[in-house]
């Protein structure tokens, strides 16, 4: 399955690198106030940042097209 995911990222087109919502940039998700809970972003596998795709936009654009109220 790891091998399949390389190979589908390998024929998209990478328009650019986002900082992660989900970790703010850190690759981790918590508070160094409580160690024990301090756990890896699965969004963007601990890297802190996501490759934005052709894909991701045309998934943004939907869902602002369904979005509207009018």
């Amino acid at each position: 399955m790891l091998l399949q995911k390389l190979y589908l990222v390998k024929d998209m087109t990478i328009l650019g690198k986002a900082i992660c919502p989900d970790c703010n940039g850190n690759g981790y998700i918590g508070s160094a106030k409580e160690p024990d809970n301090v756990r890896d972003c699965l969004k963007c596998n601990n890297q802190g940042e996501f490759e934005i795709t052709e894909e991701d936009i045309n998934q943004m654009l939907e869902t602002v097209k369904s979005a509207r109220l009018q």
